[in-house]
């Protein structure tokens, strides 16, 4: 991402495809959306929880960060945006396999010019429960 000229821009990264787009600055290269899948068997029901910094920072200062997630019954296609902290959900119960795919996504806010080069980073988390 290169920092605006002038006043401030942003950087998106799509939760349901992965799409970068970027305002008031330019971002290149090619982006990615981080994915986690939950498997199981036996299991009736599940919930999956989830937290975002609320920053993402590197030595000298941090930027605003405002996660957002999504979740399907294919690796590849069908997400559906999840906007509360936590997700349930239901699988085949007793004698039956599933698989859940999450994929996690955000806009990274307030660049401006006078901050610093370098890698800016934070920790997403993700835990499951399974009955």
């Amino acid at each position: 991402v290169e920092r605006p000229n002038t006043g401030s821009g942003s950087v998106t990264v799509s939760e349901l495809t992965g799409a970068r787009t970027a305002s008031g600055t330019t971002a290149s290269g090619t982006s990615t959306v981080g994915q986690v899948r939950l498997v199981g068997q036996h299991v009736s029901t599940y919930t999956v929880s989830r937290s975002f910094p609320s920053t993402l920072t590197n030595s000298n200062e941090s930027l605003t960060f405002t996660g957002a997630w999504a979740h399907s019954t294919s690796a590849s296609s069908g997400y559906t945006t999840i906007s509360t902290a936590s997700y349930a959900g239901t699988a085949g119960g007793l004698g039956s396999t599933f698989s859940r795919y999450f994929r996690f996504g955000g806009e990274v806010s307030g660049i401006t010019w006078s901050d610093s080069n370098g890698d800016y980073t934070g920790a997403i988390t993700a835990s499951a429960t399974c009955n």
